[in-house]
């Protein structure tokens, strides 16, 4: 959700405590994409529980609360569920193997206003609460623990595996729009990526990073930067619905007066009346997906009873040049509940 803004608490839970709330507000800006049509802002509230058992895992829920998204104000209210379960290993607890776990909670299928015979257009990806998957993040690192602060440096894999997707369209002739009368969940997989049901490829990421924290009496500054690698390209299968100019006495018989080619696929869906038929158009957008840099800033309240964090993040996005690929700014609270 907004170009991968998410800022990050880097600095340790209070000591002590086994359950711990959490609650990050964030406002996200990013520039035009696609089709340069809007620079997409959004604000949201996350609110994670971390639970931490001593010497077992760590576990952390959290749910994004949209406040607003996209640049019409649409919201999901939600944005997509993640489980984050982790272990830390060695003597001194300093490696750390992670698995994220992600659910489409996030609407990922918001519909364009005014679209002819809606419900095949879509929001740009960007503006959508979720990304439409049931994906997953594994990841491990290794910290430097230090008088003066720490140093974690690390690296993480991110892929789409399923998804609840439309296996055949039908026509409402009472509301004349496509309708979705059979869904299923499937295996994603498309390439390097995997594909939602509004036909939006998330490409695989591979990123590394590194984050440093130093301490002074009442707060930890911390940086971190990191890296990310689409392993392939973005793709949107776009659908476009339309009429057949001809009328035709069955539905095998307008079927066969669509040919496709190479960049198009025809789908009939429906008798629209007078023996014409509703069809839909399959083609296929290519979507760059750069690789990018982000870069954070933030500063945290050492006050372990009522810890606060205040910071912002950079995506540069890595063509030719570095150029802006979206800020995000954030206040946060932490508090111990056990």
């Amino acid at each position: 959700m907004s170009g991968n803004l998410q800022l990050e608490w880097l600095g340790k839970s209070a000591p002590g405590n086994i359950l711990n709330a959490e609650v990050m507000l964030s406002l996200g800006m990013l520039p035009d994409t696609l089709a340069g049509r809007f620079a997409a802002k959004t604000s949201m509230a996350r609110v994670s529980l971390d639970f931490h058992p001593p010497k077992i895992l760590d576990i952390t829920l959290s749910m994004p609360f949209l406040i607003k998204q996209g640049p019409d104000g649409f919201t999901g209210p939600f944005g997509d569920l993640s489980v984050d379960i982790g272990k830390e290993w060695g003597k001194d607890e300093n490696f750390l193997t992670a698995l994220t776990v992600g659910f489409p909670t996030g609407f990922s299928t918001i519909q364009q206003k005014g679209a002819i015979l809606s419900g095949v257009s879509y929001l740009d990806p960007t503006d959508q609460p979720g990304n439409g998957l049931f994906d997953a993040q594994v990841r491990a690192c290794y910290a430097f623990l230090q008088e003066w602060g720490f140093l974690n440096v690390g690296a993480a894999y991110f892929a789409g595996l399923f998804a609840i997707r439309t296996t055949e369209y039908g026509y409402d002739t009472v509301n004349q729009s496509i309708s979705h009368p059979s869904m299923q969940f499937q295996i994603a997989r498309d390439g390097l990526g995997a594909t939602n049901d509004a036909g939006i490829r998330t490409p695989d990421r591979l990123s590394l990073f590194a984050n440093l924290g130093i301490k002074t009496d009442m707060l930890m500054h911390c940086f971190a930067i990191g890296y990310t690698y689409p392993m392939e390209s973005g793709l949107i299968y776009n659908l476009a619905p339309g009429v057949t100019l001809n009328t035709y006495s069955t539905k095998d018989s307008a079927i066969a007066s669509l040919h496709g080619n190479l960049d198009t696929t025809y789908q009939v869906v429906g008798e629209q009346g007078n023996s014409a038929w509703v069809y839909l158009a399959k083609t296929i957008t290519q979507v760059r997906a750069d690789p990018y840099l982000t870069v954070q800033y933030n500063v945290e309240k050492s006050d372990m009873a009522f810890p606060v964090f205040l910071g912002a993040m950079l995506r540069l996005d890595i063509d030719k040049s570095l150029m802006f690929g979206g800020l995000s700014v954030g206040l946060g609270f932490r508090f111990p509940v056990y």
